[in-house]
């Protein structure tokens, strides 16, 4: 199964195809481009206006494109199906790039190759177990990528005055987390993190009320709002459903939209930091999406005053 950091979505619903953050996200050229989340809303058919067509090209299976195409947010075809219908035979016989459409709309999405050969092209998909297109080969204006996680450059981590950071973390942090911990785990760390079940050992479950809006802040004195999670409905699930998954996992567990992103990226090995260095977790996706796994000492800081 491929890493679901990101998705191409096509501009009416389906999910086109989901990659890797480290090949699609550099953020050194204007694409990809990002769409809202409301292109996936539910409508008529699943995420589509209606269902794929019957007699799709290369013998794909008609009951497999729907599932995945309309009724599908995370999965993919298996590994090499491709090679399984009868595209590469058609593919090593032309002469012309191959425009590929939507299984639903019929309307153009990716043409290939561009700026390189068709043995370039195969050799390439065949290596990563799916159909691969680069940037010039997206037809952007039907296609958008999922917008989350956001992915920073690696120089966001680069060594500054106290490892990562400008600073050492609060001295006075929430929840009686401690201090030695914290700043280990967000200014000279990059991989390793408070050991599992850690938030439950400190005063977070005893100190926070449901249905109370909770606002993680970065632990260092450089002040960023790493995540906010309140029992709104507006945010996806109730405080017991946070709960229960942050347990389930051993670290508070976050999804897309309980992510302040104008201060947190993740960095293209799925590292989820703070825009001023501090470590904060990893992004870990499942099959609801986006996990970002963060340790409670990096985000228990006190709120900066104004």
């Amino acid at each position: 199964m491929l890493k679901r950091s990101s998705k191409f979505l096509t501009m009416l619903g389906a999910p086109i195809l989901t990659c890797s953050a480290s090949t699609s996200s550099q953020l050194l050229s204007e694409y990809p481009l990002y769409g809202p989340e409301s292109i996936m809303a539910r409508k008529a058919h699943g995420t589509c206006p209606k269902g794929v067509q019957l007699n799709l090209r290369w013998g794909c299976d008609q009951s497999l494109a729907d599932r995945i195409t309309c009724y599908n947010r995370h999965w993919a075809e298996n590994f090499g199906y491709w090679l399984d219908t009868d595209f590469y035979d058609f593919a090593i016989k032309q002469t012309e790039p191959i425009t590929f459409y939507d299984s639903v709309t019929g309307k153009p999405l990716f043409k290939a190759p561009i700026g390189r050969t068709m043995s370039g092209f195969l050799k390439e998909s065949q290596d990563h177990g799916w159909p691969s297109f680069r940037d010039e080969e997206v037809v952007w204006e039907n296609v958008r990528m999922s917008q989350y996680p956001i992915v920073g450059d690696e120089s966001i981590m680069s060594q500054k005055k106290h490892g990562t950071s400008d600073a050492p973390v609060q001295k006075e942090l929430r929840w009686k987390c401690n201090y030695d911990t914290a700043d280990s785990v967000c200014n000279f760390n990059r991989h390793y993190a408070e050991h599992s079940g850690y938030f439950l050992e400190t005063s977070f479950l005893n100190e926070t009320k449901e249905g109370t809006e909770i606002t993680f802040y970065d632990s260092g004195d450089m002040f960023s709002c790493t995540a906010d999670h309140t029992k709104s409905e507006t945010l996806g699930r109730t405080w017991k459903e946070f709960v229960d998954e942050s347990k389930a996992h051993g670290w508070p567990s976050f999804r897309d939209e309980e992510v302040v992103w104008e201060n947190v990226r993740t960095l293209k090995d799925g590292e989820a930091v703070s825009l001023t260095g501090t470590h904060l977790g990893h992004n870990l996706p499942d099959k609801k999406g986006n996990r970002y796994c963060i340790n409670l000492c990096s985000v228990a800081g006190q709120p900066k005053e104004t």
